[in-house]
C-alpha cells in the first residue's frame, strides 16, 4: 500500500509512531473507529491535494504560450480555473476535517509537557496564521540555556 502524503503527516506520525504505524491498522477488522476515520480523512485529503496539483499543471500547460490565444483557449482556462477553485474549497474543507480529528486524538494522547510542546509546534506548522501556543519551559531543560533563557 502506498501511503498518501499531506501537510498533516508530521502530526499524524507523532500520534502513531509514523504513518506506517497508522496505516498498519487500515485492514484491521477490530480497528478503533477513530483510527479508521483518521485513515479515511487522510486519504481523502491526499486525493484532493493531488487533484489540485493536477489542475495547476493543466493551467500551466494551457498558459505556456504554445497555443494561440482564442476563444476556445480562454474558455478552457476559465473552466479549469473554476474547477481549481472548487477543488481548493473541497481540499480546504477536508484539511479542516482532518485537523479537527487529529486535534481530538491529540487531546486523548498522553499529556506530557514535551508532547504538548511538540503538538503546538506541529499544529502551528500545518495551519497558516495559527500562533504557536506553548511555554518554552514545556520543551524541557535541554531547550533552555544554562541560565534558563534562550
Amino acid at each position: 500500500m502506498t501511503i498518501p502524503i499531506t501537510r498533516f503527516d508530521a502530526r499524524v506520525a507523532a500520534l502513531f509512531d509514523g504513518l506506517e504505524g497508522l496505516y498498519a491498522h487500515a485492514d484491521d477488522v477490530d480497528c478503533e473507529p477513530s483510527v479508521r476515520i483518521l485513515i479515511t480523512e487522510h486519504q481523502r485529503l491526499a486525493a484532493s491535494e493531488a487533484e489540485v496539483q493536477q489542475l495547476r499543471r493543466r493551467l500551466t500547460q494551457l498558459s505556456d504560450g504554445s497555443r494561440y490565444v482564442d476563444e476556445a483557449l480562454l474558455q478552457e482556462l476559465d473552466s479549469t480555473l473554476a474547477d481549481l477553485e472548487e477543488q481548493v474549497e473541497e481540499r480546504d474543507q477536508r484539511a479542516l476535517d482532518l485537523d479537527a480529528h487529529i486535534l481530538l486524538l491529540e487531546v486523548r494522547a498522553p499529556a506530557t509537557s514535551l508532547h504538548r510542546a511538540r503538538v503546538a509546534v506541529l499544529t502551528a506548522a500545518t495551519i497558516p496564521g495559527r500562533p504557536i501556543d506553548f511555554n518554552a519551559a514545556d520543551l524541557g531543560p535541554s531547550a533552555l540555556g544554562t541560565t534558563g533563557t534562550r
